[in-house]
């Protein structure tokens, strides 16, 4: 058994849920990879009212989630297969024309009121105007440390559309706080 820290129960709305993270540390626990995790919550009320209090552990728009580090243990190989015969090596092809050095921007703040639900795609969509974005260039999104863990909550994706001027970013659900990363603009031939 393994105790987290105790965290406060904090209030936006009767109608907004608020999240609230534990953390907890297993130094050199080893852990079987067939063991569950089971995860028993206490309250304690701290005022003379009666409150009530959803645990969301599944659905769309809020949900619980488990951040670990712990590692998957490799299981044995298996044996190798024979090896094919030789192909016939086939003609050079010509040399491509130089590429262009990629643009990186930084920071570059994606805030939270700029994600617009799409009913098309069913995603959150941020659009990123730039003037180095077009049609024949591939735009990579990094969040820095610090913006890491609420990407990752609002599960941004990999996948960004660019049109002429404009970055698409997509996330699964809303980000509850702003993004900070680098823009990697990179052009194609």
């Amino acid at each position: 058994v393994i105790t987290s820290g105790i965290s406060q129960i904090g209030w936006v709305s009767n109608t907004v849920p608020v999240e609230v993270t534990c953390d907890m540390t297993l130094t050199t626990t080893t852990i079987d990879p067939t063991n569950r995790m089971i995860v028993k919550i206490y309250l304690n009320n701290l005022d003379s009212t009666a409150h009530s209090v959803v645990w969301y552990t599944e659905g769309t728009s809020y949900y619980s989630f488990v951040v670990t580090t712990t590692g998957a243990i490799s299981g044995t190989s298996g044996s190798s297969g024979t090896s094919g015969a030789a192909g016939t090596s086939g003609s050079s092809g010509t040399s491509g024309v130089g590429g262009a050095s990629p643009i990186r921007i930084t920071p570059v703040t994606l805030g939270t009121s700029g994600w617009v639900y799409s009913t098309s795609s069913t995603y959150y969509q941020y659009a990123y105007a730039s003037t180095s974005v077009g049609t024949s260039t591939v735009v990579d999104f990094t969040p820095n440390t610090t913006s890491g863990f609420a990407a990752q909550v609002a599960r941004i994706q990999p996948q960004i559309t660019t049109t002429a001027g404009t970055a698409t970013l997509y996330s699964q659900y809303p980000p509850q706080s702003d993004i900070v990363g680098e823009v990697v603009i990179t052009t194609v031939q």
